[in-house]
This record gives C-alpha cells, structure tokens and sequence, in this order.
C-alpha cells in the first residue's frame, strides 16, 4: 500500500518548493551606468542617504603595543545612491602611525593632524549612518576590519566577490573593474577614496539585479548552515545529557 501524502501537508511542500531560489535569473535588469562619469554625481538627491550608500576607507600603516604592524582608519568616504558625498572624514589613529601610504592613500600627517581620533564616539556615529543601510564597495573586510565594525551580511554588497566579475576565480582590483564595466581609468597614483566608493556604487547599479541575486543564493546557504550546526549542537547536548544521566544512575 502506497502512502499518502495529506493535502495539507501537499500544499506546505509545494509551497516550499516555490521559495526555493531559481537555478537561473528570470529576468536580468541593469541601467547604463557607464555613461556616467565617475568623478561625478549623477541627477538626483544630494543630500539624503536612503537605504543605500557605498563606502570606502583610505588607511595607514600603524603598529600595536606589541609592535606588530596593523592598518587603521585614516579616511571614510560615504556617496548616496546618486554619487553625492555625504560623509567625507579624515581621522587619527589611536595607534602610532610608522608610514601614511601616501604613495596609494594619499594621507600625510598635516593632512590628519587636526583630525579627530578614531574613538568610541567617532565609532558609534558610523554605526548610527549605516544603520538599516545596505552598503556596496569593493573589498569591504578590509574597510570594516579598519572601522572596526562587524556588519551582518544581508547588509553587504561587496563587487569584489560577485563570480561574474572575477577573472577565471580570481578577485580583480576596482581600477580592472571599472575599466572593463565602465569604460573608465581611475586610481593614477593616489586613489581617492570617494571616486572608488562612487565606482563601486556605478558598478553595482549597472548589475543590481545579478549581484543582489548572488547575495540572495549567499543568505540563503548560510542560513541553511546554520540551521544544520543548531541540529548538531542540539543533537550534540541532547547526547551529553544522555551521558551524563547514564553515569549518574545508581549501580
């Protein structure tokens, strides 16, 4: 006798097939971003950030109280959705400094003399600017790592990590990316930081739909991986507690 499987229980898997992510794109939408010029805004609202901003840091050489070498914050460059620099910061860091990369990151210590220290308030004004944002960029552990903040990942739109705009596997630089997706040269010498937040910010309009499909498939298996570790700790406990009662029974 064949078993059968209840209606109800029917819809609930049909239903759950239908959430499941689609092998391929249904439908692929991107704007013409490369008719814009990076070095410059794009019509439309100035001031406010909306739901999205891209980012990107300029750092400097330091080193701990170990003496081992370590990069910190030295330039943060916020652009809203239409290119306009909202945040545009220099700051100090904690840290002793042992060499500005001025060479790549422009910084000099006039430049920064004067500048705020990096501190917990500093911090937590960033915290409050990213709040509820999604923030696109190019190779952003690095930025974050040198913010010292950790942002969850439905949050994140790093181009540095989409498949298809990687060289046979191989994460390629922003200067590689911009030329080949927008036609443009950036970075001659010093890079500027909110030329590179705006060319990543250009980048990720012109394939919004596939990159925030790969986030989406991303989200999705670490969801399922944590679910499967929650199982195994559980079944990992529950396994202990057996133990642990079977020692504990009287001989």
């Amino acid at each position: 006798m064949f078993n059968r499987v209840q209606p109800k229980k029917q819809q609930q898997i049909e239903e759950k097939q239908q959430r499941k992510i689609p092998e391929t794109l249904v439908e692929t939408v991107s704007e013409p971003m490369q008719k814009y010029d990076v070095r410059f805004s794009i019509p439309g609202s100035p001031n406010e950030t909306g739901r999205l901003i891209a980012i990107d840091c300029e750092m400097v050489q330091c080193e701990d109280q170990y003496g081992n070498p370590c990069q910190k914050l030295a330039r943060l460059s916020v652009v809203n959705y239409n290119g306009y620099v909202v945040l545009n910061q220099l700051y100090r860091p904690q840290l002793k400094i042992v060499n500005f990369l001025t060479r790549i990151s422009g910084i000099t210590y006039p430049l920064i003399k004067d500048a705020p220290i990096y501190d917990a308030e500093q911090k937590q004004k960033i915290i409050d600017l990213f709040k509820d944002k999604t923030i696109v960029g190019h190779s952003l552990k690095g930025d974050f790592e040198a913010l010292e903040l950790d942002i969850t990942l439905y949050q994140i739109r790093d181009i540095s990590t989409i498949q298809f705009l990687k060289n046979e596997g191989k994460t390629q630089s922003l200067k590689k990316l911009v030329f080949q997706n927008l036609g443009q040269n950036i970075q001659f010498g010093q890079h500027d930081s909110a030329i590179d937040a705006r060319s990543a910010l250009f980048i990720y309009r012109k394939f919004r739909n596939e990159i925030n499909y790969e986030y989406k498939k991303l989200s999705a298996e670490q969801n399922i991986k944590k679910f499967k570790n929650k199982k195994k700790n559980q079944k990992n406990a529950e396994k202990k507690k057996l133990k642990k009662v079977k020692i504990e029974e009287p001989q």
